[in-house]
């Protein structure tokens, strides 16, 4: 159960700067946002992890906990995250990729959101570098329409949630390059 119900919520009980920070870059010309609304201490490398597939070509917006304990208090579920400057963010962007981190045992990837084309084609992609993503029979379904990933122009996104093993394992680099491999095809088609 979140502590806060928004972002208003939890900006008039937390210090900006001291207890989180809100990072975000809006690339000229990117049709694609990648999120890590739950960063620093909340979930942690996830930032890393959404930096890392951002790059230099997609714009990056994360929402960082910044406390020396206890950032699981500063936790906004993803269909209530109302961060003014993700909301406008995203909703510039044609594909949304959400990067989240779940306590789920062993080396898991789950994707979920609106987007199903998108999962189907990230799901292949992982495949292709031995990393087997879990759709469906899961909790992380990321279907509800106010889900920060279904903000953006489209109105469907796609949610990926990374066991902590997994985020902590060798096999993030091959995450990285196979989402930003699908993110350049689709950037491109557009």
């Amino acid at each position: 159960m979140d502590n806060y119900s928004s972002y208003n919520d939890l900006a008039k009980a937390e210090k900006e700067g001291e207890d989180f920070e809100r990072i975000f870059c809006v690339r000229d010309g990117a049709t694609v946002a990648v999120i890590a609304p739950h960063a620093g201490g909340i979930e942690p490398k996830t930032e890393v992890i959404a930096k890392d597939i951002a790059g230099k070509e997609f714009s990056f917006y994360c929402f960082r906990g910044l406390k020396k304990k206890g950032n699981r208090s500063l936790h906004i579920t993803s269909n209530k995250f109302d961060e003014p400057e993700c909301v406008n963010l995203v909703a510039k962007h044609r594909l949304v990729v959400t990067i989240h981190g779940c306590d789920k045992e062993g080396e898991r990837v789950f994707l979920g959101g609106l987007d199903k084309p998108l999962i189907d084609d990230l799901t292949l992609a992982l495949a292709e570098s031995g990393i087997k993503a879990e759709t469906t029979g899961q909790e992380y379904t990321g279907a509800c329409f106010s889900n920060i990933c279904n903000l953006g122009l489209t109105k469907v996104g796609v949610q990926c949630e990374l066991s902590l093993a997994f985020r902590n394992g060798t096999r993030v680099p091959s995450f990285v390059a196979a989402i930003r491999k699908v993110l350049f095809k689709r950037q491109n088609k557009i």
